[in-house]
This record gives C-alpha cells, structure tokens and sequence, in this order.
C-alpha cells in the first residue's frame, strides 16, 4: 500500500518505511520512526536552503 500525505502523525501512526521525495525525485528512507519530524522536513524542503544559500 503506498500511503501519500504531508500529515507527518498520520505518516508515523501507518507506514514502516517512509520515502520522502522531491520534485520527483526519491531523498531519503527512513526505516520505523528512525527519523524525527524536523529531518523529514527538513528533507522534503532542502530546494528552499538551497536557493537562499542555507538562509531562512
């Protein structure tokens, strides 16, 4: 079953293995909540640190 949401707790309470993509292209896996809410994100939104120079 592939489950596709930006709901992280619904991610977290469902899923064993989570693949998180970007502009279509595959980031990072992450194994059973080995990874923390903030290091999702931070993956999913990496293109916005990229184009600021790692700015906020």
């Amino acid at each position: 079953i592939i489950l596709i949401s930006s709901y992280l707790p619904e991610v977290y309470e469902l899923a064993d293995t989570l693949h998180v993509f970007r502009r279509g292209k595959l980031v990072a896996t992450h194994g059973f909540r080995t990874a923390s809410h903030e290091d999702i994100l931070g993956q999913a939104l990496a293109e916005k640190q990229e184009k600021t120079g790692g700015q906020k």
